[in-house]
């Protein structure tokens, strides 16, 4: 005689699951092996029919306690984990963790290795795309949101790669905002990490100027707006004694919408003058909404 299928669900473990979790609670209540297709034949599909399961995407389920009454879907962050279990939340979404995202974002990024990569998908308004990253592992905490562990990047990794790709975070002004309200940064970790990375970009042939000048800029404008960044002159001390080299423009000029910025080509750029870094001419302004206290910083006359 077949199991019923309300058996077979009021037995599945957790409220997302892959048909490998279904597969494996089927073989549990029948005590026997059983095939791929012959559960989704008799247990997922007529579970389908029902409102019991609600396809995610193609492998992934949302489970309900039942169709015809009003409950919240779970989580992305349930999602999310059963999506790609190795990959990891950072940029934008390590900062919503966080609780220090400045605007909300439509986007799932899950930080991935190349051969993880996996096709984009939506569910319930909610988009989900992969987001290749050549480190999964250096740094990455668990954290507990909406009863789900996540891999999350720390703050002081958050902070780096985010002044590394501004445009996925919402560009330089969301991502100033939200760092501003980072709390519990550990400055002396995040200047290991950052020692880390230069030494394994110089590795690679690679230069480390640009993000150090950028974490400068960055640190010297928190010192002032933030009150989880009063105590960084050591550490900005130290920033400026790493700089070498002619100025460069802190994002080409060509590319400045991406990261949030009016385009400024063939208008003169303001230099900042202890980073040798060039920055568009409403730079400051568009991030802050003010000019800074301290001119002679940002070369103003």
């Amino acid at each position: 005689m077949m199991t019923k299928p309300s058996r077979v669900h009021k037995s599945l473990p957790m409220r997302v699951v892959t048909t490998d979790d279904i597969v494996q609670t089927v073989k549990h209540v029948l005590g026997r092996m059983v095939t791929t297709r012959y559960v989704y034949v008799r247990y997922i599909r007529p579970l389908l029919e029902k409102g019991l399961l609600i396809r995610v995407r193609r492998g992934l389920y949302v489970v309900r306690d039942d169709p015809d009454t009003y409950r919240h879907f779970p989580a992305s962050t349930s999602i999310i984990m059963k999506v790609r279990p190795r990959g990891f939340l950072g940029y934008y979404d390590a900062l919503d963790v966080w609780r220090a995202a400045h605007t909300a974002f439509f986007v799932t990024r899950i930080c991935v290795k190349k051969d993880d990569a996996f096709r984009p998908f939506e569910f319930m308004g909610q988009n989900f795309e992969p987001l290749v990253v050549s480190d999964t592992t250096t740094d990455i905490v668990r954290v507990k949101r909406d009863g789900v562990m996540l891999r999350v990047s720390s703050r002081e990794r958050t902070i780096l790669d985010s002044i590394e790709r501004p445009w996925l975070v919402g560009g330089w002004e969301d991502l100033y905002k939200s760092i501003m309200c980072l709390d519990s940064v550990n400055m002396s970790h995040l200047m290991d990490l950052l020692h880390n990375r230069i030494r394994d970009y110089e590795k690679r042939g690679r230069d480390g100027q640009m993000l150090i000048r950028r974490l400068g800029l960055v640190l010297t404008m928190l010192k002032e707006d933030s009150p989880y960044f009063r105590e960084v002159d050591d550490h900005i001390e130290e920033l400026e004694q790493m700089v070498h080299g002619p100025p460069r423009f802190i994002h080409s000029p060509d590319r400045a919408s991406r990261c949030g910025m009016p385009s400024y080509l063939g208008r003169k750029g303001l230099l900042v003058r202890p980073w040798q870094l060039i920055v568009p001419p409403t730079f400051e302004i568009a991030i802050r909404g003010r000019l800074s206290n301290f001119n002679l910083i940002f070369g103003y006359p």
